[in-house]
C-alpha cells in the first residue's frame, strides 16, 4: 500500500504498474512541460509504483484522507467492454492507457527514430528494416494474445490455467468440476480459432500496428533491443528506456489530454 501522505492539499496521486510506467509517465510529463502544455507539473502530481494491476486497483478501493488518487493500468488486450466494466467500477478516478502497454511508445520506427539525435539516426536504417521486416509475425501473436484474452483461455496458457494442480488441499467434487468445465469450455479450439482470425483480418487494416496490434514489452526486449545494441552498443532494458525518454520534445499526443486532465 502506498503511502498518500506526502500529498499536500492541492496535489494528486497517481498509481502506476511498475517502475517502467513511473519512469516513462514521469518523462512524458517533463516533455509536456518543456513543450508548454502543462506548467511545475511536480507541483501537482506524484506518480508512485503499485507493483501490478491488483495493487492499483487496490489503491483506488481504499479511502483516501488525502488529495484524489488515481490509477493508471496498461490496456493490454482487454476487450472494449472489459475495459467499459472496470472503468465503471473504478469511476474516472481509473486511467487505461491508450497503447497495449507502455513499452508500445518505443516501438513505432517514425516515433523511435525520433528519439534519437539528427547525428545518430543515419545508423537508423538497418533498425527500421528489422522492425519493417517482423512487424507482421508480431501483430501475428498480437491477435493470437487478443484472441485467448478474449475468449478467457489466456489462464489456462499461462501458468493460472494449472492452479488446480497447486491447491492443497483439493477443492471438493463441485468445484473441480466447474473449473475443469470452464478450461474446457475456453479452449475450443474453432471458437479461440476464429477470433484469432477475426483479429488478423482487423490488425492488418490498422494504421497504427505498433501501437494497439502488437505486445510491446516482448517487442522492444526481443527485437527493438536487438537491433538497437547492434547500431548503437549494448545497453540494458532500463538505460535504453531512460536514454530514449532523455530528450523527448513533447509528450505522445495520444497520452497527453490523459495526463493534462490529471493536473486540472
Amino acid at each position: 500500500m502506498i503511502d498518500w501522505t506526502k500529498l499536500g492539499s492541492i496535489a494528486r496521486g497517481l498509481a502506476v504498474e511498475g517502475p517502467t510506467d513511473k519512469a516513462v509517465i514521469e518523462a512524458f510529463l517533463d516533455a509536456g512541460e518543456r513543450a508548454g502544455r502543462w506548467q511545475d507539473w511536480r507541483s501537482k502530481l506524484l506518480v508512485e509504483v503499485a507493483t501490478g494491476l491488483d495493487e492499483v486497483l487496490r489503491e483506488l478501493e481504499i479511502p483516501q484522507n488525502v488529495g484524489v488518487v488515481w490509477g493508471l493500468i496498461d490496456q493490454d488486450w482487454r476487450s472494449a467492454s472489459s475495459q467499459s466494466a472496470l472503468q465503471t467500477k473504478y469511476g474516472n478516478t481509473l486511467l487505461i492507457l491508450p497503447r497495449i502497454q507502455i513499452d508500445n511508445y518505443f516501438i513505432d520506427p517514425d516515433e523511435l527514430e525520433a528519439m534519437f539525435p539528427p547525428s545518430q539516426r543515419t545508423h537508423f536504417t538497418a533498425v527500421r528494416a528489422a522492425l519493417v521486416a517482423k512487424r507482421d509475425d508480431w501483430m501475428k501473436q498480437g491477435a493470437m494474445s487478443k484472441a485467448l484474452v478474449e475468449s478467457g483461455a489466456e489462464e489456462f496458457c499461462s501458468s493460472g490455467g494449472y492452479k488446480l494442480l497447486r491447491q492443497v488441499p483439493v477443492p471438493d467434487d463441485t468445484s473441480v468440476m466447474d473449473h475443469l468445465a470452464k478450461i474446457y469450455a475456453n479452449i475450443e479450439p474453432s471458437k479461440v480459432f476464429n477470433i484469432y482470425q477475426m483479429y488478423w483480418r482487423t490488425f492488418q487494416s490498422s494504421v497504427s500496428p505498433y501501437h494497439h496490434c502488437i505486445s510491446g514489452k516482448l517487442f522492444f526486449k526481443q527485437v527493438v533491443m536487438l537491433q538497437l545494441n547492434h547500431s548503437y552498443g549494448g545497453r540494458e532494458y532500463k538505460i535504453w528506456i531512460a536514454d530514449l525518454t532523455s530528450s523527448l520534445p513533447d509528450c505522445p499526443t495520444d497520452i497527453a489530454p490523459m495526463l493534462q486532465s490529471l493536473m486540472k
